[in-house]
């Protein structure tokens, strides 16, 4: 009786796991919706802003540009370009680790912390120093236990509730920063790129110093008319007034889009992960309900039978 009792209690909190889990299910699906229509918003504006800097960089020549009477900022964004074409080699790196808030959604948070410390162990065997800015509430706490010598740390750490323009322009004006400040000579990005909401893969891409070509290939993967592409690549601009406060302007914006990009397709695939774990959670859910029930019909059906032998058997007796 007592074994009836456990199984009762089992399959009464296993349908609450249920509910639960069924719940959060429909809770990702919307917020999936949501960031989907964020990301593809982001991705049509960061392709416009790659495509304005390679129009910009066919007139003019970022070898022959005089930075000597600019701000810091100006020229930490044209040394960007600068740097790549002198083919300069990276003794400094930044690591910009993003990861979700929560737990829930498969491997994802460990595929993130396996890659970063994958690239660490590689930048600790080549002897190369390195510093890290977390955007993430998981990889912010495992980085303050693993890495907390190697934090950045004048600049808060970041959660993906504020995953907004704000705070990425916040890392990107960090980024410049040190990189003006000869503090890094490159930039390492570890997020999770979404490819569907069945699949997720955690990368490591490198940031800066990029190049023209780099933009090249983000128009491309964004847009899916070749002859709109070609169209694009064809246009030129007549520039008037200050074409190096415009180039500036427009390396940081794409540098902010790129930044964004990452932190949003992290937070897509955030949400894909966590609907297709609590999917599989509720179907496994179902399948032990009914395992428990089975067990728990058996159960009883056994105590019934035995409680009318008994009686039979008593009947018997006294008859």
């Amino acid at each position: 009786m007592s074994n009836l009792v456990t199984l009762k209690r089992r399959i009464t909190s296993t349908t609450s796991t249920k509910k639960i889990t069924s719940a959060m299910k429909m809770i990702s699906v919307a917020k999936l919706k949501k960031s989907s229509d964020s990301l593809a918003f982001i991705s049509d504006y960061s392709e416009s802003v790659y495509q304005m800097l390679i129009n910009i960089l066919k007139g003019v020549d970022i070898n022959e540009i005089d930075l000597s009477q600019t701000d810091a900022k100006t020229s930490a964004c044209v040394n960007l370009l600068k740097d790549c074409k002198q083919g300069d080699t990276c003794s400094k790196k930044l690591i910009i680790a993003i990861s979700p808030d929560k737990g829930l959604c498969g491997s994802l948070n460990a595929s993130i912390i396996k890659n970063l410390n994958t690239l660490t162990a590689s930048l600790k065997s080549e002897k190369t120093e390195f510093v890290i800015i977390p955007f993430g509430k998981k990889i912010t706490d495992y980085c303050k236990n693993r890495f907390a010598a190697n934090l950045v740390s004048d600049i808060a750490s970041f959660s993906m509730k504020q995953a907004g323009f704000e705070n990425a322009k916040i890392v990107v004006d960090k980024i410049l920063e040190l990189f003006q400040n000869g503090h890094i000579d490159s930039c390492h990005v570890i997020y999770s790129k979404f490819i569907s909401t069945i699949k997720q893969e955690s990368v490591s891409t490198n940031l800066i110093p990029f190049n023209k070509d780099f933009f090249t290939s983000k128009i491309a993967s964004h847009s899916q008319d070749q002859h709109s592409i070609d169209e694009a690549r064809a246009t030129s601009f007549d520039i008037e007034g200050d074409k190096l406060a415009l180039l500036s302007d427009v390396i940081s914006k794409a540098l902010l889009s790129i930044v964004l990009s990452c932190i949003k397709q992290t937070e897509v695939s955030e949400h894909a992960a966590r609907m297709f774990a609590m999917d599989n959670a509720t179907k496994n859910a179902d399948k032990a309900i009914k395992s428990l029930k089975l067990k728990y019909n058996r159960g009883r059906q056994s105590a019934i039978t035995t409680q009318i032998l008994e009686i039979i058997s008593g009947a018997s007796s006294v008859g």
